[in-house]
Protein backbone atom coordinates (compact mmCIF):
# COMPACT_ATOMS: atom_id res chain seq x y z
CA UNK A 1 0.00 0.00 0.00
CA UNK A 2 3.25 2.54 0.90
CA UNK A 3 4.78 1.43 -2.35
CA UNK A 4 1.62 2.22 -4.47
CA UNK A 5 0.98 5.66 -2.59
CA UNK A 6 4.49 6.62 -3.32
CA UNK A 7 4.39 5.91 -6.73
CA UNK A 8 0.95 7.82 -6.93
CA UNK A 9 2.69 10.74 -5.91
CA UNK A 10 5.71 10.49 -7.92
CA UNK A 11 3.27 10.36 -11.07
CA UNK A 12 0.28 13.31 -10.09
CA UNK A 13 0.58 15.99 -12.00
CA UNK A 14 1.79 18.22 -8.99
CA UNK A 15 5.23 17.06 -10.48
CA UNK A 16 5.60 17.89 -14.01
CA UNK A 17 7.21 16.12 -16.88
CA UNK A 18 11.22 16.54 -18.04
CA UNK A 19 11.54 15.25 -21.44
CA UNK A 20 14.94 14.15 -22.97
CA UNK A 21 15.85 17.44 -24.05
CA UNK A 22 15.20 19.25 -20.73
CA UNK A 23 16.71 17.25 -18.21
CA UNK A 24 17.68 18.69 -15.11
CA UNK A 25 20.51 16.77 -13.69
CA UNK A 26 23.96 16.48 -14.37
CA UNK A 27 26.04 13.45 -15.86
CA UNK A 28 27.30 13.59 -12.54
CA UNK A 29 26.55 14.41 -9.49
CA UNK A 30 27.65 14.43 -6.22
CA UNK A 31 24.91 14.76 -3.17
CA UNK A 32 25.70 15.29 1.07
CA UNK A 33 23.06 14.72 3.43
CA UNK A 34 22.58 14.35 6.83
CA UNK A 35 19.14 13.49 8.76
CA UNK A 36 17.86 11.49 11.25
CA UNK A 37 17.03 7.56 11.92
CA UNK A 38 14.01 6.95 13.76
CA UNK A 39 13.42 4.82 16.50
CA UNK A 40 12.22 0.94 16.58
CA UNK A 41 11.81 -2.09 19.09
CA UNK A 42 15.74 -2.28 19.34
CA UNK A 43 17.21 0.78 18.81
CA UNK A 44 16.87 4.24 19.78
CA UNK A 45 16.79 7.10 17.14
CA UNK A 46 19.98 8.19 15.67
CA UNK A 47 21.48 11.08 13.55
CA UNK A 48 23.01 10.19 10.13
CA UNK A 49 25.97 11.55 7.63
CA UNK A 50 25.81 10.44 4.36
CA UNK A 51 27.71 11.51 0.89
CA UNK A 52 26.55 9.99 -2.39
CA UNK A 53 27.79 10.18 -6.11
CA UNK A 54 25.18 10.01 -8.80
CA UNK A 55 25.46 8.84 -11.99
CA UNK A 56 22.50 9.62 -14.96
CA UNK A 57 22.68 6.10 -17.05
CA UNK A 58 19.95 7.46 -18.85
CA UNK A 59 16.74 9.51 -18.99
CA UNK A 60 15.18 8.99 -16.46
CA UNK A 61 17.21 6.19 -14.40
CA UNK A 62 19.73 7.39 -12.04
CA UNK A 63 22.43 5.25 -10.61
CA UNK A 64 24.17 6.24 -7.21
CA UNK A 65 26.66 5.11 -4.54
CA UNK A 66 26.21 6.20 -0.70
CA UNK A 67 27.90 5.88 1.76
CA UNK A 68 26.30 6.26 5.64
CA UNK A 69 27.38 6.68 9.09
CA UNK A 70 25.11 6.69 12.01
CA UNK A 71 25.17 5.84 15.88
CA UNK A 72 22.89 4.59 18.08
CA UNK A 73 21.96 2.97 21.27
CA UNK A 74 20.09 -0.60 21.95
CA UNK A 75 16.86 0.18 24.06
CA UNK A 76 16.13 -3.35 24.57
CA UNK A 77 16.81 -5.17 27.65
CA UNK A 78 15.92 -8.64 25.38
CA UNK A 79 19.17 -7.67 23.78
CA UNK A 80 22.68 -6.62 25.15
CA UNK A 81 22.41 -2.66 26.13
CA UNK A 82 25.35 -0.52 24.99
CA UNK A 83 25.84 1.64 21.93
CA UNK A 84 26.23 0.43 18.16
CA UNK A 85 28.02 2.82 15.03
CA UNK A 86 27.27 1.64 11.83
CA UNK A 87 28.60 1.93 8.09
CA UNK A 88 26.43 1.34 5.39
CA UNK A 89 27.50 1.07 1.75
CA UNK A 90 24.71 1.20 -1.11
CA UNK A 91 24.19 0.69 -4.27
CA UNK A 92 20.44 1.78 -5.34
CA UNK A 93 18.79 3.07 -8.48
CA UNK A 94 16.00 6.03 -9.02
CA UNK A 95 13.91 7.39 -11.38
CA UNK A 96 12.85 11.27 -11.40
CA UNK A 97 10.48 13.54 -13.08
CA UNK A 98 10.50 17.02 -12.74
CA UNK A 99 12.42 20.55 -13.94
CA UNK A 100 14.22 23.02 -12.22
CA UNK A 101 11.73 24.14 -9.61
CA UNK A 102 11.07 20.78 -8.60
CA UNK A 103 12.16 17.38 -9.34
CA UNK A 104 10.90 13.87 -7.28
CA UNK A 105 12.66 10.71 -7.60
CA UNK A 106 11.60 7.72 -6.46
CA UNK A 107 14.35 4.38 -5.74
CA UNK A 108 15.48 1.66 -4.17
CA UNK A 109 18.81 -0.09 -3.44
CA UNK A 110 20.78 -2.91 -1.94
CA UNK A 111 22.67 -1.71 1.67
CA UNK A 112 25.49 -4.02 3.43
CA UNK A 113 25.88 -2.56 7.07
CA UNK A 114 29.23 -3.10 8.68
CA UNK A 115 28.11 -2.78 12.11
CA UNK A 116 30.86 -1.93 15.38
CA UNK A 117 29.47 -2.27 19.45
CA UNK A 118 30.25 -1.25 22.42
CA UNK A 119 28.95 -3.16 25.25
CA UNK A 120 27.52 -1.41 28.51
CA UNK A 121 29.77 -3.11 31.44
CA UNK A 122 32.64 -2.58 33.73
CA UNK A 123 36.57 -3.37 33.61
CA UNK A 124 37.34 -5.88 36.06
CA UNK A 125 41.15 -7.26 35.58
CA UNK A 126 41.58 -6.17 32.10
CA UNK A 127 38.84 -8.52 30.94
CA UNK A 128 35.57 -6.73 29.64
CA UNK A 129 32.87 -8.24 31.44
CA UNK A 130 28.70 -7.92 30.93
CA UNK A 131 25.60 -9.80 32.29
CA UNK A 132 22.99 -11.10 30.41
CA UNK A 133 19.46 -12.65 30.81
CA UNK A 134 20.78 -16.06 29.20
CA UNK A 135 24.55 -16.00 29.96
CA UNK A 136 26.23 -15.04 33.00
CA UNK A 137 29.27 -14.27 31.50
CA UNK A 138 30.29 -12.36 28.50
CA UNK A 139 33.52 -11.54 27.21
CA UNK A 140 32.89 -9.63 24.08
CA UNK A 141 29.63 -8.71 21.93
CA UNK A 142 29.69 -8.22 18.71
CA UNK A 143 27.09 -7.91 15.72
CA UNK A 144 27.09 -8.80 12.28
CA UNK A 145 28.00 -7.41 9.23
CA UNK A 146 24.91 -7.75 6.80
CA UNK A 147 23.35 -6.86 4.20
CA UNK A 148 19.79 -5.15 3.40
CA UNK A 149 17.68 -2.95 1.69
CA UNK A 150 16.44 0.40 1.23
CA UNK A 151 13.87 2.44 -0.31
CA UNK A 152 13.82 6.05 -1.02
CA UNK A 153 11.43 8.95 -1.85
CA UNK A 154 13.10 12.56 -2.30
CA UNK A 155 11.90 15.58 -3.72
CA UNK A 156 14.65 18.14 -5.30
CA UNK A 157 14.28 22.39 -5.30
CA UNK A 158 16.33 24.71 -7.56
CA UNK A 159 18.19 21.30 -8.55
CA UNK A 160 20.30 21.77 -4.94
CA UNK A 161 18.44 20.94 -2.41
CA UNK A 162 17.05 17.78 -1.66
CA UNK A 163 14.89 16.19 0.83
CA UNK A 164 14.66 12.68 1.23
CA UNK A 165 12.51 10.36 2.75
CA UNK A 166 13.52 6.44 3.17
CA UNK A 167 12.48 3.06 5.02
CA UNK A 168 16.12 0.45 5.56
CA UNK A 169 16.22 -2.98 6.78
CA UNK A 170 18.52 -5.12 8.21
CA UNK A 171 18.73 -7.92 10.25
CA UNK A 172 22.09 -8.84 12.15
CA UNK A 173 22.65 -11.35 14.79
CA UNK A 174 24.22 -10.26 17.94
CA UNK A 175 27.22 -12.55 18.87
CA UNK A 176 27.88 -12.80 22.33
CA UNK A 177 31.37 -14.61 23.54
CA UNK A 178 31.20 -16.69 26.67
CA UNK A 179 34.76 -17.70 27.61
CA UNK A 180 35.65 -21.67 28.02
CA UNK A 181 38.54 -23.36 29.14
CA UNK A 182 41.80 -23.84 26.66
CA UNK A 183 41.14 -19.94 25.38
CA UNK A 184 37.78 -21.18 23.89
CA UNK A 185 34.43 -19.85 23.48
CA UNK A 186 31.09 -20.51 23.31
CA UNK A 187 29.06 -18.04 20.92
CA UNK A 188 25.54 -17.12 21.50
CA UNK A 189 23.24 -15.94 18.69
CA UNK A 190 20.35 -13.09 19.11
CA UNK A 191 18.77 -12.81 15.58
CA UNK A 192 17.59 -8.84 15.48
CA UNK A 193 15.82 -6.97 12.73
CA UNK A 194 16.86 -3.31 12.34
CA UNK A 195 14.38 -1.29 10.73
CA UNK A 196 14.48 2.29 10.69
CA UNK A 197 12.55 5.12 8.46
CA UNK A 198 15.43 7.80 7.49
CA UNK A 199 14.41 11.46 6.59
CA UNK A 200 17.43 13.61 5.30
CA UNK A 201 18.26 17.12 4.08
CA UNK A 202 20.74 17.56 1.37
CA UNK A 203 22.40 19.46 -0.87
CA UNK A 204 24.11 18.50 -4.67
CA UNK A 205 26.56 19.92 -6.62
CA UNK A 206 28.32 19.14 -9.96
CA UNK A 207 31.98 18.47 -10.27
Amino acid sequence: MNALLLTLILLSPIVSKNPVEQDTLATFNIHIAAGVRTANDIIKSAPEFGAKIEYLLVHPLVLRTSVDYSFSSIKNSRYPLGDRRSFDIAAEAFVYRGRKKLTAYLGVGAVYSVNSFNAEGRYMDTIFTVTDTIVRSISRIEIEDKYGYRFMLGVRIQERYSLELGYQETRPNFLLYSPQENDKYNVYYRPSKLSTLRITLGYIFSP
